[in-house]
């Protein structure tokens, strides 16, 4: 390697994937051969390999707060009353996400109970939201109640069943094919 050096600034500009090898190089007057060399170079992968365990341990120590703010979030969007269709679809789906991680999280907890021969308690499941419980009822007696679609717009009832062939115009049950620009006679 010449008489380059890995510095902070072209450190953080390798790692970051908005920038091209090409516009590195321009920026910190390398030639092609001496960036590769310095991505080559001991001391880059020793910093790489430091920044990558750094980034694991903080996503490990901050996956709880962001599970939490997950559920806080689809808490919210379940509990609210539906506006749209859309919008009751939307808190459908919410309310399902939030029973199916109470579920996974209860059965994780039930596996690692029984693995370890300890009681299970009747507490919240560590993780997981505190009125999970509310919500589930809250859900049951929402998807309970009748007409809790009502601001879904109902098809027409009046509407008769077609037969198979009924849809069909003169011109598409012609068996004849016709040239393009032509009409069938």
């Amino acid at each position: 390697m010449n008489n380059t050096q890995l510095t902070p600034e072209l450190f953080h500009d390798l790692i970051n994937p908005g920038l091209a090898a090409i516009d590195i190089c321009l920026r910190h007057e390398l030639g092609y051969a001496e960036l590769r060399d310095i991505i080559r170079s001991e001391e880059f992968k020793a910093a790489a390999e430091c920044l990558n365990e750094i980034e694991d341990t903080r996503r490990d120590a901050t996956r709880g707060l962001r599970q939490d703010a997950a559920l806080r979030t689809l808490d919210q969007i379940a509990t609210q009353p539906p506006s749209t269709p859309s919008h009751t679809e939307t808190i459908r789906l919410a309310a399902s996400q939030l029973l199916r991680f109470s579920t996974s999280s209860q059965k994780e907890k039930e596996s690692e109970a029984a693995n370890s021969d300890v009681q299970e308690t009747t507490r919240p499941v560590a993780g997981q939201h505190a009125s999970s419980k509310a919500v589930r009822s809250t859900l049951k007696s929402y998807l309970e109640t009748p007409g809790y679609d009502k601001d879904v717009p109902e098809s027409p009832s009046d509407k008769r069943q077609l037969q198979p062939n009924e849809q069909r115009s003169h011109h598409e049950s012609t068996t004849e094919p016709t040239a393009p620009g032509r009409d069938a006679a």
